[in-house]
């Protein structure tokens, strides 16, 4: 299993390494996980190529490189990948325009799914951060926009991922929740709702 995306995505996230407890969640119920590395089968063998602070349009020049760090015969079956931007890119100053951003995150996708075509599946996840409703409003419509071209190109390999705005955010821009510990990233609570909603969501 893929993760890309800024520190809400890394693993080494402090406040809710969600990705680790998925991929152990998953391990836990003997359940069977594609993008298993052969070389190292542990719950913490992420292929995770998140980094704290990256935009969309950055990543975007990353991702080819990341890619080729990773050898096909090192991966099993399903490619299964959890994109989620925009903590970041909702700061940017002066912001992207629509057809910049939507050019790197459209980027990132076609990359995945060149390497590895027939089996990849892509899961794009609506991001919030707390005082950025509107960028985070444009960047959820910019993504629908996404999906409905990829359902043409490439029909059920990328998906609809989790809402943050739904699940996270709580209606009140976040002033009463506590599922965050910043306003931008998931504490452990956070962390558990999450991978409880990834589990139905992925499947398992």
């Amino acid at each position: 299993m893929g993760f890309i995306g800024d520190s809400k995505s890394t693993d080494v996230n402090v406040w809710g390494p969600w990705g680790a407890t998925l991929i152990a969640a998953i391990d836990a119920a003997g359940l069977p996980l594609g993008n298993r590395c052969s070389e190292n089968r542990s719950s913490l063998d992420l292929r995770d190529w998140a980094q704290g602070g990256r935009t969309a349009p950055q990543m975007a020049a990353l991702i080819d490189d990341l890619i080729l760090t990773h050898a096909d015969n090192t991966w099993q079956d399903t490619y299964k990948f959890i994109l989620n931007f925009g903590a970041n890119d909702a700061g940017k100053n002066p912001p992207y325009t629509e057809n910049e951003w939507k050019i790197g995150y459209r980027y990132i996708i076609n990359a995945v799914l060149t390497k590895w075509p027939a089996n990849s599946l892509i899961y794009i996840e609506k991001a919030w951060i707390r005082d950025r409703t509107t960028e985070c409003n444009n960047f959820a419509t910019w993504i629908d926009d996404l999906l409905a071209e990829f359902a043409i190109s490439h029909p059920g390999q990328v998906l609809e991922g989790l809402d943050e705005r739904v699940w996270f955010e709580n209606g009140d821009d976040g002033a009463t929740y506590s599922l965050y510990n910043d306003g931008t990233h998931y504490n452990w609570a956070g962390c558990l709702v999450k991978v409880g909603l990834l589990l139905t969501l992925l499947g398992y």
